[in-house]
């Protein structure tokens, strides 16, 4: 079950950045936010999906009819299914580090003048 919800999560986080993306600003250099949360959730979908799929590989039943072919292709939808979570990450912290240094060049900007008209005085 926890798959399924995080499946869900996934999904309903991808529509929201779409409806988002709608309205957002698009003459940010690169991808913007919602591009790379609609990537993202995507990869969450996805490796969700593996672990979903290799889960039901090693159901008892399934592992007795397919034997090491399905037993090796479970381990490696759950190690696909990691990597592929980690990417999904890894997308979404390189958009709060851009987030932040465009915040803290925003606030260097604002604390400029300010510090301008001190040296003045």
């Amino acid at each position: 079950t926890g798959c399924t919800l995080t499946l869900i999560a996934a999904l309903l986080g991808a529509l929201t950045a779409a409806e988002m993306r709608k309205t957002a600003n698009t003459n940010l250099p690169g991808w913007s936010d919602e591009e790379a949360t609609i990537l993202s959730c995507g990869m969450y979908v996805l490796g969700n999906v593996f672990f979903i799929i290799g889960s039901v590989f090693f159901f008892p039943r399934i592992l007795e009819v397919g034997g090491p072919v399905i037993r090796i292709s479970a381990v490696w939808l759950f190690v696909l299914g990691s990597v592929v979570f980690l990417a999904g990450a890894i997308v979404d912290l390189l958009v709060v580090l851009r987030a932040a240094g465009a915040e803290y060049r925003s606030r260097r900007r604002l604390d400029e003048p300010q510090a301008e008209r001190t040296e003045r005085t």
